[in-house]
């Protein structure tokens, strides 16, 4: 199951004029974190696609306080905003409303990226197994290398079950042709 929408205006674009620019037809996707996870901990990543010539983002992601405790928000190592010129993109991020975690980056360099790649890293404290409701970009922008800046309209959450790391299938015991024979087998 995935959803999919578009971002609202709210306290983060108030008052940005949005004067569009080349990035109306980017994707923001949430989707879980590849590879095993601690228990207790989720892991999501927003992930950016079509993007040109992009400068800075910003976006507000919300989730049911009720069920998810935010631990942090941070920059992925080698995310899509680092160049290689070695002046790493300014990043912040805010979780002040409870439910609501504000991120946003720009860099500082002069260059703009283009294509697709990882931003943020989200780590939960949960029980719960999540589902794509539990999560929505309330409202974003895209700003592009020449300032213009585009709200975000194309959001994506993906399938965030987790997917097993490991399992086993043991040998047969004692005969395959018997009532009597136990298969063991292990999943995660």
């Amino acid at each position: 199951l995935a959803l999919a929408g578009a971002s609202y205006a709210g306290e983060l674009t108030s008052g940005v004029e949005i004067s569009g620019g080349e990035n109306s037809f980017s994707v923001l996707r949430l989707e879980r974190a590849d590879g095993p996870q601690e228990d207790g901990l989720l892991k999501l990543h927003a992930v950016l696609d079509q993007a040109k010539s992009l400068k800075g983002y910003g976006f507000v992601l919300e989730f049911d306080s009720a069920k998810y405790e935010l631990v942090k928000a941070s920059e992925i190592e080698g995310n899509m905003l680092e160049t290689g010129t070695g002046q790493p993109p300014l990043f912040i991020s805010s979780n002040r409303t409870p439910g609501q975690v504000a991120v946003g980056a720009m860099t500082v360099d002069g260059e703009g990226v283009d294509g697709a790649g990882k931003l943020v890293e989200f780590t939960f404290r949960t029980v719960e197994v999540p589902v794509p409701s539990d999560f929505q970009i309330g409202e974003g922008v895209l700003v592009d290398l020449n300032g213009n800046i585009d709200a975000i309209h194309h959001i994506e959450v993906g399938n965030l079950k987790p997917t097993p790391d490991s399992f086993g299938l043991d040998q047969n015991m004692p005969n395959p042709f018997r009532g009597g024979t136990t298969v063991r087998y292990e999943i995660p």
